[in-house]
């Protein structure tokens, strides 16, 4: 197998679903990585939709036309009976940053992240033979510790240290502007809710809440082809930096995701 690395930014917030069944005031919850608990995007999730993107550029994503395009089908695999399985493996896309709250900053806003995501992910490539440059991240991340790499007096109130950008950090996020935090930290920033009604005549019939991921988070994503030729890459038109849907709330604009392919030059020294 060879192996991609695909960054994932949030155009817009995003809602993964998870289970329906829970006791808390929020009603759909998004789905969370059950050992880091962030949110996550489960393999079968992603798969599903970037088959469904693939289907509308290939104009065949009506039923009568399932499976007419031999390439998706490869990909894929069959959507009739499911006699072929697809040749290309798809992972579920990890939360490496999402944005917090900066104070002092040039900006509002700043993308957070923490050791624990990072070396997840991290390991996650190495393992499946991904060259990357050297990561180095912050080290005392304890407590209420924020190291960033920009002029950013606190973030979420928390006083934040300023140390050097690391070239591999950047590679990794797509950005030199960052701050790494704690894991109990970022987990006690809340996700937006939004409350929805129903009306019924023009009278509130049914309140419900839902939890997004917000825009300009982004995620890590993994797929393996089994040959050097990249026809996923060829049919979703990767190098023009794709706009997928993933997730609910299509219509409403929610989970448009910027799809960039991440590699590292072979001029450039390898992580070792």
């Amino acid at each position: 197998m060879n192996y991609t690395f695909y960054r994932l930014d949030c155009l817009t917030n995003l809602h993964m679903g998870g289970s329906d069944a829970n006791y808390d005031v929020i009603d759909l919850q998004v789905e969370r990585d059950p050992v880091l608990g962030e949110p996550t995007m489960n393999a079968s999730g992603v798969k599903g939709a970037l088959r469904d993107h693939c289907e509308i550029l290939k104009g065949c994503h009506d039923k009568a036309n399932w499976d007419s395009n031999n390439d998706i089908k490869e990909i894929f695999g069959t959507r009739k009976g499911g006699e072929q399985q697809g040749s290309y493996a798809f992972f579920g896309a990890d939360l490496l940053a999402r944005p917090v709250r900066a104070s002092d900053c040039d900006t509002a806003w700043i993308l957070a992240t923490t050791p624990d995501l990072i070396d997840s992910f991290v390991n996650k490539l190495k393992s499946l033979g991904i060259k990357m440059p050297k990561i180095n991240i912050p080290t005392g991340i304890e407590g209420d510790a924020v190291k960033v790499s920009c002029d950013c007096a606190k973030v979420e109130g928390y006083n934040a240290e300023k140390v050097s950008s690391d070239a591999g950090m950047e590679w990794l996020l797509g950005t030199d502007r960052y701050a790494v935090m704690s894991s109990d930290m970022l987990r006690s920033i809340a996700l937006p809710v939004v409350a929805h009604n129903v009306l019924e005549n023009g009278q509130s019939k049914n309140l419900w809440y839902e939890e997004y991921v917000p825009h300009k988070s982004v995620f890590g994503l993994i797929v393996g082809r089994p040959n050097e030729k990249d026809k996923f890459g060829e049919i979703i038109g990767i190098d023009k930096q794709p706009v997928v849907q993933f997730g609910a709330e299509a219509s409403t604009g929610c989970g448009y995701v910027s799809m960039t392919k991440v590699i590292w030059k072979k001029e450039e020294k390898p992580d070792e």
